[in-house]
């Protein structure tokens, strides 16, 4: 490999300082002191601005404060840190940066803050809190992260393939990161600045994109391995609690949530959103915070709202995904939704170092991640309107969610005819996302439900809702084939793999079918979908599970067809949704009585569990 530029030196400097005094080196290299003890680049004009916040020791026991006039100063509910382990001492106030605001409920501490100090705006719950006190870690700490790799990082060409990577293929529908600080801490070779944990995280997010040729240059057989050892490195940082900024925490914990690992998803996707939403909860992130704390705060105030709206994104995609109940309330939330300004942030950034790392279109990239969050929320309204457990399925607001929905698609017309290649693979994500979103809309309707009798209005919704889901079950697979020709497949995100579901149990459902055209039609759109699928389980364990689903329906399906000699009623191909389990042979599980019952996995598409009865539409009989 070629050597490090001068630029990027400290990287290996201190992987060779902690080499040469492997394995009994007990002191902090400095990579690891620095990243605990100093300031983050970014936060520092902050502190100087907030310092007049926080109060200081007078005579006499009464408080003044320093810097400028308080008048219009936040109430601050503590003054200093302290936790469990503290000694007893009074409380001492400390002069330091705060960090992520405290939130507290409206009508319970902000009450308290009303009283103390009466305000004539609303208090929003929001209070600074002063970080916590900076301690090195124990020997036997650093030791083993010194013994998982964090301070040992990838030669220069591989970590900026890295990074490349993540700004062309993560960032632009998952913008966690601020793009100047970033690059120019990362370009000035600090990686303590930009926070290890987080840059590890960013390097697991970043591997699935990356050529074979990178990956086999890093030292790695597969793009898997890869991510192995990136995210063992970065949930060692999260167990020892290494990094000390709650931001850079929520943005590293989110990244995390691209390891996908086992069926069982202990530590997968869905229990690092839960983590990041709980981190960004504690800190009020999904509130406005009133006018006084957000004037103080308003540094992180647009970093904080895309953060809190990527937790929204990934909670209501995994959510419809995986069918578990999703854990945001929209109703305890009012955080804007972000605007493609936000973003627009980047001439700052030198023209090299831009045309090195970012993808060309990054303004209209933008939009059409604001995009996303709107039909994201379209897709949280069908969750809550068609497929919570004691909701029975009638028509409700249909027209308002379907136009909701179709407005977003209509939004991307006018950048259909993009010459940029990254911008067209987003295009296609997108077109993707919209038509999967149609089909979750449309699917609680192909089905009868159980205790309903549907009555002549509810069938002809039914049947035109059924030619409805063919058409974007179709454009879905159209889009498949655009990527297939212009070799896009292998850019693919994880997403796709849950996106793929709902038109490939319409495939299905055609391939059940009593009328041999749409049967054939079935089996060819299903040939397509699964092709594709195929191809991204080399990268994603979430496309394994997809794969194995449904071909093991389609042996189902077919061993039913050859005993009856006939086309086979759907209901004997579906009476519960875990009967492709019985196809599984013995090289994919040496013992089926070690199934777990309440596995993840075993429940996660059971879309059909709770409709018993036989399909409504499909065959038009």
């Amino acid at each position: 490999m070629s050597a490090a530029s001068p630029a990027k030196s400290v990287l290996h400097r201190s992987a060779q300082h902690q080499h040469q005094h492997q394995p009994g080196l007990v002191t902090p290299s400095p990579v690891t002191r620095s990243s605990r003890e100093r300031l983050d680049v970014e936060e520092r004009s902050l502190l100087q601005q907030s310092d007049h916040l926080l109060q200081t020791p007078a005579t006499g026991g009464a408080t003044t404060t320093s810097g400028p006039t308080t008048s219009n100063a936040p109430f601050l509910p503590f003054t200093s840190h302290f936790s469990l382990y503290d000694h007893a001492t009074p409380e001492t106030p400390q002069v330091s940066r705060p960090g992520t605001p405290v939130f507290g409920d409206p009508r319970g501490i902000a009450l308290v803050a009303e009283i103390c100090k009466p305000s004539d705006s609303t208090n929003s719950g929001h209070f600074p809190l002063p970080r916590a006190k900076v301690h090195c870690l124990a020997e036997e700490e650093l030791s083993y992260l010194r013994l998982k790799g964090v301070f040992w990082f990838p030669e220069t060409p591989i970590c900026d393939a890295l990074v490349r990577a993540y700004f062309h293929y993560v960032h632009p529908f998952f913008p966690i990161i601020d793009v100047g600080s970033f690059l120019t801490t990362y370009e000035s070779a600090k990686p303590d600045e930009l926070g290890i944990h987080l840059l590890w995280s960013v390097f697991l997010a970043a591997t699935h994109f990356l050529d074979d040729d990178v990956v086999r240059a890093a030292g790695f057989q597969s793009r898997k391995d890869m991510k192995r050892s990136m995210y063992q490195k970065s949930k060692a940082l999260y167990d020892m609690q290494y990094e000390p900024s709650k931001t850079k925490l929520i943005q590293a914990v989110l990244l995390m949530g691209f390891w996908y690992p086992d069926t069982e998803d202990r530590l997968g996707p869905w229990h690092w959103i839960g983590v990041a939403i709980s981190l960004c909860q504690t800190s009020g992130l999904h509130r406005i915070p009133d006018l006084v704390t957000g004037a103080h705060l308003s540094k992180y105030r647009e970093t904080w709202q895309t953060l809190w709206w990527a937790c929204v994104y990934r909670e209501t995609w995994f959510s419809i995904g995986q069918g578990k109940p999703m854990r945001i309330n929209f109703d305890d939330c009012d955080t804007e939704m972000p605007t493609a300004t936000n973003y627009e942030l980047t001439a700052e950034i030198p023209h090299t170092v831009r045309t090195k790392y970012l993808p060309a279109e990054m303004n209209r990239l933008s939009q059409l991640w604001v995009d996303l969050l709107k039909l994201t929320v379209a897709l949280a309204k069908v969750i809550s309107t068609y497929y919570r457990a004691r909701k029975k399925i009638q028509r409700g607001p249909f027209d308002t969610i379907e136009q909701q929905i179709l407005a977003c698609c209509q939004s991307q017309t006018g950048l259909e005819q993009s010459n940029d290649h990254v911008l067209n693979l987003h295009i296609r994500h997108f077109e993707l996302y919209a038509n999967c979103v149609l089909l979750m809309f449309y699917r609680p309707f192909l089905v009868k439900p159980r205790a309903h009798k549907p009555d002549e209005t509810f069938q002809q919704l039914c049947s035109v809702l059924k030619q409805k889901a063919q058409a974007a079950a179709a454009r879905f697979n159209m889009i498949l084939v655009q990527l297939i020709t212009e070799d896009m497949i292998g850019l693919l995100q994880g997403m796709v793999c849950m996106a793929l579901i709902p038109p490939m149990q319409v495939h299905l459902l055609n391939i059940t079918s009593k009328k041999p055209l749409l049967q054939q039609l079935g089996h060819h759109q299903m040939e397509i979908c699964m092709t594709v699928v195929n191809e991204l389980r080399k990268t994603y364990f979430g496309a394994e599970v997809v794969y194995r689903l449904f071909r093991n329906a389609q042996k189902q399906m077919q061993t039913s067809d050859n005993r009856s000699g006939e086309d086979t009623p759907m209901q004997s191909h579906f009476d519960t949704s875990t009967t492709w389990l019985t196809q599984y042979t013995t090289d994919e599980f040496d013992n089926l009585n070690d199934i777990d019952p309440v596995s993840v996995m075993w429940n996660s598409f059971s879309w059909e569990e709770s409709y018993r009865d036989e399909f409504a539409v499909f065959d038009g009989d």
